[in-house]
């Protein structure tokens, strides 16, 4: 075999190489673009369901757990991006007494188990569940 012949060679080798992770690559990213939609259609059908159950048009006990259990992950997102943007405008987080949730400052009921939060007894100000006085006016806190 010549040096032009041996050089052929290599380079079909290299380019198969190249061509099989090309083909590699664009498999994966199929795939991917599939996983996606797939994803999205499985969410919208369980929408789908959620609607069907609430107009008492779908009966199925397994459902209605899961389609509760995703609504209920629903509003601890809720809770979340609502305390996220307490944070970002710059209030403190304190802790529910009842169930120990985190909640912005501001707020007048837990997320979490739906409690009225405590208030300073002096001024109003929003206790935490760990405060023993008032950060506000340094009134000791009585729990009752």
């Amino acid at each position: 075999m010549d040096i032009m012949g041996s050089a052929r060679k290599a380079f079909g080798k290299a380019a198969d190489g190249v061509s099989r992770g090309a083909e590699a690559l664009r498999l994966e990213s199929e795939i991917g673009d599939l996983s996606k939609r797939l994803d999205e259609d499985w969410a919208a059908a369980g929408r789908r369901a959620q609607v069907l159950l609430k107009l008492g048009r779908l009966e199925d006990p397994e459902l209605r757990t899961l389609v509760s259990q995703a609504e209920a992950l629903e509003e601890k997102i809720l809770a979340r991006q609502e305390m996220l943007r307490g944070l970002r405008q710059g209030q403190r987080v304190r802790r529910c007494p009842g169930c120990g949730a985190s909640v912005v400052e501001m707020t007048e009921f837990c997320g979490g188990c739906g409690r009225k939060l405590p208030v300073c007894a002096k001024c109003l100000e929003p206790l935490s569940a760990e405060d023993t006085e008032c950060p506000a006016c340094k009134e000791p806190v009585t729990r009752a």
